[in-house]
């Protein structure tokens, strides 16, 4: 069996390099769910809830800076170009931070991004060494994918985690809080980009300018359309989280985040380094005028059929386990798991053909979907803060509304890439609809049969 399926994956590149990031991920994620119930002692939901709610502050600037081009590292066919758009990423990092930073210091006694227990002053630093050291890693990131040097990426997790995981309980034990899980992730992106720096060049050696203005010509409907679309649609994500820390308060936020850090666990598996591949991919099956949407499509579905088992057990077992597994301070985070459950199973097909906009030349269509997005959050949560909804009915309504969005989503992927719509409706009735009736007929039934559950 192990010679015919090593047989099987030489014959079939596509799915080796899905093999080879697949595994390195399981790895790292492994490795940080082993630890996860140490990290989650450490640091309870009130430092986690003001983690997130400092990240998230930011985060809406991450496409701004870079001007969306990261995403078109993989489209030139010249190594000499992507490397051009690398080295202008970076320099466009250091200005627009630089710039981002001092405006934060210069209205710091008028006005505070966000409020937290540390000092606001470290925290913006803090703020802007994540942003920059994210941005440095993703741009690596993509330019080694494009190198096709999947081994190289296939330790780029298990190194993450490592970093992550040593230096944020190190710093923790010491008494560092929410500033030492922020240190640890900061200090975790550093290395990782430090490790495929070993591997690849993404950068030439001299500045050209007359390179950098062409390029931009080239690719100017990703600044011009492409990152408006990315902005938008980073606010409405973000959406969530500022209003739940701001609102219910970060102990509450903090137990949100923790649900979907272990219900995004199938999504950082396999439809992250599954994009990655695919949208290498689809790149060079566009530039080649091949057919797309059944490649595409058929990776969805097949990959749709590993995660529906690990997120309908994690639906189903929640409320008993998380409180055993994490602490019982983090008892609400299994009810956030329940309810936010089909909307991951949803991102999860999402992610798996992510870029598929840009890759088919819709970015228009990629920026009217970042404003429907950030419409629908809009309603949701404007719903709920002027009926005066919990925090549970707001959530569970946000849920929702992500899934119609998910849904509207995939279909107009489908549209792009010219796939059979009859084909998608099957494929949502049976694993989306029909595995999600499934999952929840069981928890219900538990939930009635094991009063504790």
């Amino acid at each position: 069996m192990k010679d015919r399926v090593k047989a099987f994956l030489n014959r079939h590149p596509f799915f080796k390099n899905i093999a080879v990031l697949i595994s390195g991920n399981v790895i790292g994620y492994g490795i940080y769910m082993v630890f996860l119930p140490v990290l989650s002692r450490i640091f309870g939901p009130v430092q986690m809830g003001e983690y997130d709610l400092i990240l998230s502050s930011g985060r809406f600037v991450l496409d701004f800076i870079s001007l969306g081009l990261i995403m078109a590292v993989m489209l030139p066919k010249e190594d000499d170009n992507a490397k051009d758009i690398c080295q202008i990423v970076l320099f466009l990092n250091v200005g627009f931070l630089l710039v981002f930073i001092s405006i934060l210091f210069a209205i710091r006694n008028v006005y505070h991004l966000f409020d937290t227990s540390i000092p606001y002053g470290l925290s913006v630093i803090l703020l802007a060494l994540y942003l920059f050291a994210f941005n440095l890693q993703a741009l690596f990131y993509s330019y080694t994918n494009r190198s096709k040097k999947y081994r190289v990426l296939f330790w780029n997790p298990i190194v993450q985690n490592v970093a992550n995981v040593g230096i944020s309980i190190t710093l923790g034990i010491m008494g560092f809080g929410t500033t030492g899980y922020l240190m640890g992730t900061v200090a975790a992106y550093i290395i990782c980009t430090i490790h495929m720096r070993f591997f690849v060049q993404p950068f030439h050696t001299k500045i050209s300018i007359k390179k950098w203005k062409k390029r931009l010509r080239e690719y100017k409907d990703i600044p011009l359309v492409q990152l408006p679309a990315n902005v938008i649609s980073q606010i409405g994500t973000e959406i969530p989280t500022q209003y739940l820390g701001r609102v219910f308060g970060s102990g509450l936020l903090g137990g949100y985040t923790m649900a979907n850090r272990i219900l995004s666990i199938p999504v950082s598996l396999l439809a992250t380094p599954i994009n990655r591949v695919v949208y290498q991919t689809m790149a060079a099956k566009r530039n080649s005028n091949e057919d797309v949407g059944d490649f595409c499509f058929g990776v969805v579905e097949k990959n749709i059929k590993l995660a529906i088992l690990p997120v309908g057990v994690l639906i189903v077992f929640s409320r008993p386990l998380i409180p055993w597994v994490l602490g019982k301070e983090w008892v609400v985070a299994g009810d956030y798991i329940a309810i936010l459950g089909v909307m991951f199973l949803l991102k999860f097909c999402s992610a798996c053909v992510s870029g598929t906009f840009v890759v088919m030349g819709r970015q228009k269509l990629s920026l009217v979907m970042s404003f429907v997005n950030l419409a629908i959050y809009g309603a949701c949560f404007g719903l709920s803060y002027v009926l005066g909804f919990n925090v549970r009915t707001t959530v569970l309504i946000f849920s929702v509304s992500e899934c119609m969005y998910q849904i509207l989503n995939l279909v107009l992927c489908v549209y792009c890439t010219h796939y059979s719509m009859q084909k998608f409706i099957k494929f949502l009735l049976k694993y989306i609809i029909g595995g999600n009736v499934i999952i929840y007929l069981v928890y219900f039934v538990m939930l009635k049969v094991v009063g504790t559950f």
